[in-house]
């Protein structure tokens, strides 16, 4: 095994301890604005580097620099910067491959190094630039309401969106410079662990899907050797330095391993705990939710099992004190006025507002929202004394007031915050609020009338109904306790310009001009961000908010002419005939599981335009991922000796589909990620031809 050479390894070395010096001035929060020329420190100049000054230039500073021509301008330069870090990143694959004899392979290792090492800084950098966004968001209440007020706000929303895709896809991207890299370096140890090193400072949290090999044993059969202790220790430092929710069933694969040493095990549980320990399920909770990768009482008779004997006196100790706090969460569920979920501590009281795929953050004139879901964490104590911190929320569907796991529910998305109130008994009286709603008769406003809101009693009578729609009952929550409603949505807002209006109420949806959003809540002077999830790209939902996004944009210009399917037809007559049929209405709400007092006729609509825009952006997601798959998959040695199964044969239909895509991957034409844009604008393409024939087949030419 050769070893670097004594420039190369000093090189690597200065790149690193620059970077963790970098690293540690940021942990003691001397997180400010960088120079683009501050984020050079690798030898080699990257061309992606060279759009890094261009960034910080147009990047607002100021809300008076936030306008349409600044979002145009940071989205161009956004798509170079990422296009040229990507090319970097493949040329050098390329190349690695093409040099891998044993005589190249320590050059390869160097720049591998010096590659990750600009991609990590670049990453940070932009990651800064959309932090330094997020601070302009309470200064729009002071500029007075007018029309360039909102239209600084949409430019402002069209940046901060555009910077944290950016910051997802550079996550994207990194996991496989990563992945490369490690391959690369696989063969210097103290290289590979330096690597680590440096992806540990950093906060690569993406690295941990990538390096969790490391942890435990290669199959026997094989000719790979196990990674020595050391090294397995630094990747289990990495994760509990990114605390990532996503590194918790790999912690527990770890744990339920026979070969793993006990003080591998012993720390693996710590992290865990640091991570977040998952709650026990809430009674009777929905089967279809994800159980917890694994429960406190599990965790604590798992311990109790490991033999101290090979541990020194601190091991020991820490593992005392690790069953100690696992047999009194067992016990009594969660204690302290906080739970730990995904490295973060959330209270009681806390909204959380996420961004799934969907059309409603394009249906107000604040476009395109961040968010488009909420909800308020509680503390609540089930039948048998065990404490739980659970979100409260209200969805569209439901005739009472759900309550869900807060770890439970963060799994049903990719990108969300926690505020917090500025007064921390104010969120605790938020908190105790909306847990006194919990089971109580829902009645979702499918007007949006924020008025509603303000003319509830207070405080509410016990046997109250909540109405009103999503982010209204965040607005109902702090009402409720007192709070002014400009403190926390100092924002009018409206249905988005255009035709939208009109094509929502043909929808059954009535938008006025008196509407709060869940991106609104932003705004508010009150409410802290405290949490935030890393963004992260993934191709398949870039498919379905693209569907989503071209409705809501033709929703803007068109007139919309649903054509529903029979059975939709047939449940949307239905739902008229029971204006006049008290127990017609009783049936269809319990078979829809809706309010008996809601309007079934617009809520009937509203079904039908949401289970069709679902249906086209789910089926296209689907297609492109066996789409994807059927590509990585090999090709049968005598596709006509036996009978192909289903899914051959769908393979090879989609191979015949993307016939010159597939030819040109045969011939090696095509690198993973080039395949992979060409077949997510090939299935947007195609969801979007769908929208058109499903919904606006009258203005079709």
């Amino acid at each position: 095994m050769n070893r670097w050479s004594l420039t190369g390894g000093l090189l690597v070395a200065s790149a690193i301890l620059l970077t963790l010096e970098e690293c540690q001035a940021q942990s003691r929060g001397l997180f400010r604005r960088r120079s683009a020329t501050a984020v050079r420190t690798t030898r080699t100049a990257y061309s992606f580097l060279s759009l890094l000054d261009q960034l910080n230039a147009a990047v607002p500073k100021q809300l008076k620099d936030c306008s349409p021509q600044t979002a145009q301008q940071v989205a161009d330069i956004s798509k170079r910067l990422l296009e040229a870090a990507a090319d970097e990143v493949w040329s050098a694959q390329r190349r690695w491959n093409e040099t891998a004899q044993q005589r190249e392979a320590s050059r390869n290792a160097q720049e591998g190094i010096q590659l990750l090492q600009a991609l990590l800084e670049t990453r940070r950098f932009v990651d800064t630039q959309w932090s330094a966004m997020i601070t302009l968001r309470h200064r729009f209440v002071r500029l007075p309401e007018s029309e360039s007020r909102q239209q600084q706000l949409r430019s402002y929303l069209r940046i901060a969106s555009g910077l944290i895709d950016l910051s997802g896809r550079f996550r994207y991207l990194l996991r496989d410079a990563i992945d490369e890299t490690a391959y690369v370096l696989d063969p210097f140890p103290a290289q590979f662990n330096q690597m680590i090193r440096l992806l540990t400072k950093e906060r690569v949290s993406i690295a941990t899907e990538v390096l969790d090999y490391v942890l435990f044993d290669p199959d026997p059969g094989g000719e790979a050797v196990a990674y020595p202790q050391h090294t397995r220790a630094l990747v289990l430092e990495l994760l509990a330095a990114c605390r990532a929710a996503e590194s918790l069933p790999r912690l527990v694969n770890l744990l339920r391993s026979p070969e793993v040493a006990i003080s591998l095990k012993v720390r693996a549980a710590e992290i865990i705990r640091e991570i977040g320990l998952p709650q026990d399920p809430w009674p009777d909770q929905d089967p279809r939710l994800p159980a917890p990768s694994i429960r406190a009482g599990e965790l604590f008779e798992l311990a109790s099992q490991w033999s101290q004997r090979s541990l020194d006196r601190n091991q020991r100790m820490r593992l005392l004190a690790l069953l100690r706090w696992l047999d009194e969460r067992r016990r009594l569920g969660v204690t302290g006025n906080s739970l730990r979920v995904a490295g973060n501590d959330v209270r009681a009281g806390d909204w959380l507002l996420m961004r799934n795929p969907s059309p409603y953050n394009r249906f107000t004139d604040l476009s395109p929202g961040l968010f488009t879901h909420v909800g308020v964490v509680a503390e609540v104590s089930d039948g048998d004394g065990r404490r739980h911190f659970v979100i409260v929320d209200l969805p569209e569907r439901g005739n009472r007031i759900p309550v869900t796991n807060v770890d439970v529910y963060l799994q049903r998305t990719l990108h969300y915050w926690f505020l917090r109130h500025w007064d921390l008994g104010f969120g605790q009286r938020m908190g105790k609020t909306v847990a006194d709603w919990i089971g109580r008769p829902t009645h979702f406003d499918l007007t949006f009338r924020t008025e509603r809101v303000r003319q509830q009693p207070r405080p509410l009578p016990a046997d109250a109904e909540i109405h009103t729609y999503c982010s209204g009952l965040l607005l109902m929550c702090a009402l409720q306790n007192g709070g002014r409603e400009r403190d926390f949505f100092p924002i009018g807002e409206q249905a988005a310009a255009g035709l939208a209006a009109d094509n929502l109420k043909q929808l059954g949806v009535m938008m006025g001009h008196d509407v709060v959003s869940p991106t609104g809540a932003i705004f508010g002077s009150s409410m802290q961000l405290v949490a935030r999830s890393q963004p992260m790209y993934d191709p398949g939902r870039e498919i379905r908010e693209s569907v989503y996004d071209f409705f809501a944009q033709q929703m803007v210009s068109r007139p919309i002419g649903l054509t529903p399917t029979f059975s939709q037809q047939l449940r949307q007559r239905l739902a008229a005939l029971s204006v006049n049929s008290p127990w017609l209405a009783k049936a269809l709400a319990k078979a829809n599981n809706v309010s008996e007092r809601i309007d079934l006729e617009a809520a009937a609509k509203i079904a039908i335009a949401v289970e069709t825009l679902d249906q086209i952006a789910e089926e296209n997601q689907s297609q492109f991922e066996e789409a994807r798959s059927a590509f990585s998959e090999e090709v049968e040695s005598s596709p006509g000796a036996l009978k192909k199964s289903s899914a051959e044969r769908q393979r090879a239909m989609l191979r015949e589909r993307h016939q010159q895509l597939w030819q040109r991957w045969q011939q090696s034409q095509l690198t993973p990620r080039q395949l992979r844009r060409e077949l997510v604008r090939y299935y947007v393409r195609r969801g979007e031809e769908a929208v058109m024939i499903r919904f606006f087949q009258k203005d079709n030419p």
